[in-house]
């Protein structure tokens, strides 16, 4: 959802979650991957996507 624009408040509004759940998590995620931004995380996303999808071809 960050990858696609959400705000930490859209996100949890999708989820039913609060927005300092959705938070907490995404600390845990920067953490787990190494990155320190939205823009970081979307990039990471973005290349899992491409890699997966050549994989399927």
């Amino acid at each position: 959802m960050v990858a696609d624009g959400h705000t930490n408040k859209s996100a949890a509004a999708e989820l039913f979650l609060s927005p300092s759940t959705v938070n907490s998590h995404l600390r845990a995620v920067f953490q787990k991957l190494g990155v320190n931004s939205r823009v970081q995380l979307a990039n990471v996303v973005l290349r899992t996507l491409e890699g997966s999808d050549r994989a399927e071809s």
